[in-house]
């Protein structure tokens, strides 16, 4: 068992978290339906939503002792500019065009102006939290109002969101770096014997030879 937690904050790999995740608990079932990670959206999520957790405290018990716990943190005019390309310009399956982003269209101006104002309501409560509020203040708060950063900012590792050349690479090494501090003791206790085996070792070095040759692994 993977003793793993992420916080969810959207636009940064959320949806491709979920899916990981999902992948993770329930992997068998998932290949077997023929599900892949890159192809998973929040409309057509494979897993219910049976491993999510509201705080940290519940999170922290259901993972259970030593954890690793990481979140994907992102540049915020990035994440803003992302969020707004797709709930303003593309995304008509909530609201219709005519409704999304509070009515602005394709007004920037309106909407940050909105959406500032909506901001400062939510968090002094002096706003009604409708649906369409809580929508676009999940995924425009400020990344600082999520994972109760402001008590266990120390407990996260925090991986960058990497965009441009090689972004994907970055990204991808850095989340190798969190799986294998987290992987299953199971996997630890077999890397050591092979590690100390050098038989073992010799074999498997024959049987991925070319796999090291063609692939460029050391």
């Amino acid at each position: 068992m993977y003793r793993l937690a992420t916080c969810q904050i959207e636009k940064n790999m959320a949806t491709i978290r979920d899916a990981t995740f999902c992948f993770l608990t329930n992997h068998t079932e998932f290949i077997a339906r023929k599900r892949t990670i890159s192809t998973t959206f929040w409309s057509n999520k494979f897993c219910t939503d049976i491993f999510e957790r509201r705080t940290f405290a519940s999170a922290m018990e259901l993972v259970g002792e030593n954890p690793t716990l990481f979140a994907v943190v992102r540049h915020p005019i990035d994440r803003f500019l992302s969020g707004y390309v797709d709930k303003c310009h593309k995304t008509v399956f909530y609201y219709s065009a005519e409704e999304r982003c509070f009515g602005c269209k394709y007004d920037m101006r309106c909407f940050v102006e909105k959406m500032y104002k909506t901001l400062l309501g939510y968090y002094d409560g002096s706003i009604k939290k409708s649906r369409m509020v809580k929508y676009y203040v999940r995924h425009f708060a400020p990344q600082t109002w999520y994972c109760e950063f402001d008590k266990h900012k120390n407990d996260y590792i925090l991986i960058n969101y990497h965009t441009g050349i090689n972004g994907t690479r970055k990204i991808a090494d850095d989340f190798e770096k969190v799986y294998e501090q987290a992987q299953d003791p199971f996997r630890k206790v077999a890397e050591k014997r092979v590690l100390s085996d050098d038989y073992v070792m010799g074999l498997l070095m024959r049987m991925y030879f070319y796999d090291f040759i063609e692939f460029g692994f050391k």
